[in-house]
């Protein structure tokens, strides 16, 4: 490609990696559109596995069909398999997707838009075995992209300051029951109370005082 890879997502990369990886352990030393396809079933969160499966296409009998049509070399490639032109003007396509769609990088979803719009190769005979055509694909590619990614859930971190005469009673009381004053405070919050003293009661209790109120809470 004469723009490079400067525009390709991490995941579209690690997927030109695995598409490497493939050839050589098949004993190519081409890398084709075939392995391009095993390379984006193998990134199994990508936008490409999320495309086909909206499509209702089972990455798995989608990959055995593909090493089934495939034909291992006779001996061990010497040195970095290296993309066969089929491959990059495959990738050439995909950035034109990309561009064509207005997005800014190039993804694993674009990658296999690349592989239909080029057509040839095992891939592309697989891909059309398949039932997926061109414009189904851009259509769930846009869909899947249109998608808010989903967030991790954060753990949020909070300082507590508290005065020292209530410190001590905490840990007084944690110290009886073998806690710790950071496991009391986060049953408080749990609670969602605003202590200002406590104190241990004969039931094991504690009595909450709230400025002028009390409350008696059990911690279990």
């Amino acid at each position: 490609m004469s723009e490079g890879f400067e525009r390709f997502t991490d995941r579209a990369r690690r997927v030109l990696a695995v598409a490497r990886q493939e050839a050589g352990r098949l004993q190519h030393e081409w890398v084709e559109s075939e392995h391009l396809l095993l390379g984006l079933m193998a990134e199994g969160e990508g936008a490409a596995v999320r495309v086909l499966s909206r499509l209702g296409v089972a990455t798995g009998d989608l990959r055995v069909a593909v090493e089934r049509a495939l034909r291992r070399g006779d001996r061990p490639v010497e040195g970095e398999p290296r993309l066969a032109p089929r491959i990059e003007r495959a990738l050439e396509l995909a950035a034109g997707e990309a561009k064509r769609l207005g997005h800014s990088s190039v993804g694993t979803g674009h990658l296999l838009l690349g592989l239909l719009r080029e057509g040839g190769g095992i891939a592309g005979q697989a891909l059309t075995a398949a039932g997926i055509t061109l414009d189904r694909a851009r259509e769930a590619t846009v869909a899947v992209l249109a998608q808010a990614p989903q967030r991790k859930a954060r753990v949020k971190r909070y300082n507590l300051v508290m005065p020292e005469e209530l410190f001590r009673d905490l840990q007084d009381f944690a110290d009886r029951r073998h806690t710790t004053v950071v496991e009391v405070m986060r049953r408080f919050l749990r609670l969602g109370l605003v202590v200002g003293q406590a104190c241990e009661t004969p039931g094991s209790a504690v009595v909450i005082r709230e400025n002028d109120r009390e409350r008696e809470v059990l911690l279990v």
